[in-house]
């Protein structure tokens, strides 16, 4: 089912115990079986017109499109940027055991 095709949505936060509450949340709603936080990522970008330099935790979050909205409602609601990255990226090739795991975990 398209619905059902795997993703691997992205986001990435500047403190560690708010990518770890936004993980166990994901995961306690079943929106995600597995999710990586990624330490000593440093994000440059423009803010209010100013080149900006962070420290962050990028959250790879491994799903499946038909949950793409909660996740993104749920990062939207906890996340403490005013205007948070939420990337979904199609998976086109996984391991199908891994895929079993995860649509057995997402049903």
């Amino acid at each position: 089912m398209m619905s059902d095709k795997p993703i691997l949505v992205c986001t990435s936060v500047n403190d560690i115990k708010a990518a770890r509450n936004i993980a166990n949340k994901l995961l306690t709603k079943k929106y995600s079986p597995c999710i990586n936080i990624v330490s000593n990522n440093e994000s440059v970008y423009v803010w209010n017109n100013d080149i900006e330099t962070t420290n962050e935790y990028i959250l790879f979050i491994k799903s499946v499109k038909s949950k793409f909205k909660n996740i993104e409602k749920l990062i939207l609601a906890m996340h403490p940027y005013e205007i948070p990255e939420i990337l979904a990226i199609d998976i086109n090739h996984i391991n199908m055991k891994y895929l079993k795991w995860m649509l057995d975990y997402l049903d």
